[in-house]
């Protein structure tokens, strides 16, 4: 069978007509599409975010330098955000559920690479071609949802969806960190490649593709609601399209303050083990289930900032976030200058997650603007990978927050603190007020309303395409 026939959208079956099994089948499959993309899209990250887990014990042996880590973390990260670019216009053409299920196995096959593998050179090419394979994910998830679920309840699915980020850290963290204490580093490796090709399995079991493949209407028809437009009728109206996206000012705003922002978000999934392994003696378990127990206050910061902007704020997004990143400096101050007990730590942690996972999943969105938020419905839901790359794009910096060479040289191990000012400059922009965000959002709606419209944003939203 050809490789890339095996990515292509299936074929329209014929339509169904009885409304019953119409019904029926649509239930089922949406069922099973959400629980699909949420669990498989979450146990995909224990793939990734394990590294982190497995430093201190591969340190200690000797093997890599945190320097070198340094190196094989950024590979990683600039692998994700390249990935998550050029796929997110690739899911607009392909399967989701093939490149979902592909991402899945090929980063499983990356992890049992990784568990024999101890030159650095070697490990950075592994790790970053994994970071690659990780960017299959979220695109093949948005696009699956943007299928089988409409634009008036594709928050709330949204927003369940979000959840799977904080489940596959909070899993890494508690099951890898208990593999690796038991078992050693290469447990860390070896136990999330096995699951997650099981996962594979199962995912390509569960999941489904678009609705018109099992003969059934679009999910618009089928709940009676306005269908998007139609999509553009070549290749190269539709890349027009996309690009044209990057004309707005204020997906830059977005893209700079989440960049930021992002960069203590990896700071500590990546370093946050090994820094209370090394600054406060914890053992690989109980330093990994710190960080996991904070993984269940971030799917509540999600839920949260939902109601918060809604119900406090009249669904503007910036005076939410401003409240959320103070929670996240206060957060980082426990954490690194408190007194160091558990509790403490554990409370530094939590307040932490409320930020990244609360506005960091939802707060980001451009959703006050109705060109912006056409751009992610439909067929090109893809197009909002775009946007993905901002927050991959100063991975590599996070990867070098934590200057290991005084740990080196000098056993000082506050060295891996991390400096809260670029998480100052990301909630500040985030937190822009009415003159800030929302004007630049009215000024490209009054460009696309006259005579200097940028591009055809009525053909953002794409339908359900084969």
């Amino acid at each position: 069978m050809n490789l890339l026939a095996a990515f292509a959208p299936g074929p329209d079956a014929r339509p169904l007509t009885d409304k019953a099994e119409i019904d029926r089948r649509f239930t089922a499959a949406r069922l099973r599409v959400i629980v699909a993309v949420t669990l498989g899209y979450g146990l995909l990250y224990t793939c990734r975010v394990g590294l982190g887990v497995v430093k201190g014990p591969m340190i200690d042996a000797g093997i890599f330098t945190p320097i070198q880590f340094g190196i094989i973390g950024a590979a990683t990260y600039y692998g994700y955000a390249g990935g998550k670019l050029f796929n997110g216009f690739l899911a607009d053409h392909v399967n989701p559920r093939a490149l979902l299920v592909a991402g899945i196995f090929l980063s499983a096959l990356c992890n049992l690479a990784m568990s024999g593998t101890t030159l650095v050179w070697l490990a950075a090419a592994i790790w970053g071609v994994n970071g690659w394979f990780q960017s299959f994910g979220a695109p093949a998830c948005v696009i699956s949802m943007a299928q089988w679920f409409s634009n008036d309840e594709r928050g709330r699915y949204y927003g369940i969806w979000t959840i799977s980020h904080s489940l596959g850290e909070g899993l890494t963290f508690l099951v890898t960190g208990t593999l690796v204490g038991a078992l050693g580093w290469r447990a860390g490796f070896i136990g999330p490649g096995l699951l997650c090709i099981l996962v594979a399995v199962w995912t390509w079991w569960m999941m489904r593709e678009r609705p018109q493949v099992l003969g059934l209407p679009s999910v618009a028809s089928w709940r009676g609601v306005p269908e998007p437009p139609p999509p553009p009728e070549t290749s190269g109206q539709r890349l027009r399209v996309q690009l044209g996206i990057l004309r707005y000012p204020e997906v830059w705003v977005l893209a700079v303050s989440s960049a930021l922002l992002y960069v203590s978000r990896y700071a500590i999934t990546s370093w946050g083990v090994l820094y209370l392994q090394k600054a406060h003696h914890f053992d690989p378990g109980p330093a990994a289930a710190i960080l996991a127990i904070s993984t269940f206050a971030g799917a509540a910061g999600t839920v949260a900032f939902g109601f918060i902007s809604d119900l406090l704020f009249k669904a503007s997004r910036p005076p939410a976030n401003l409240i959320f990143g103070v929670i996240e400096l206060a957060g980082l101050l426990i954490f690194f200058y408190g007194p160091g007990e558990i509790w403490s730590l554990s409370l530094g942690m939590c307040a932490v997650r409320v930020r990244h996972d609360g506005p960091g999943h939802l707060g980001r969105r451009p959703v006050r603007h109705r060109h912006l938020s056409q751009a992610r419905h439909g067929r090109g839901a893809g197009d909002d990978r775009h946007v993905q790359l901002h927050r991959h794009g100063h991975s590599g910096e996070c990867q070098r927050l934590a200057d290991p060479r005084p740990h080196d040289r000098q056993g000082s191990d506050r060295d891996l603190r991390l400096p809260p000012g670029r998480a100052v400059l990301g909630d500040l922009l985030g937190g822009l007020p009415g003159p800030g965000l929302d004007a630049m959002a009215g000024q490209a709606a009054r460009l696309t309303r006259g005579h200097r419209r940028p591009f055809p944003v009525d053909m953002l939203s794409f339908p359900q395409a084969g």
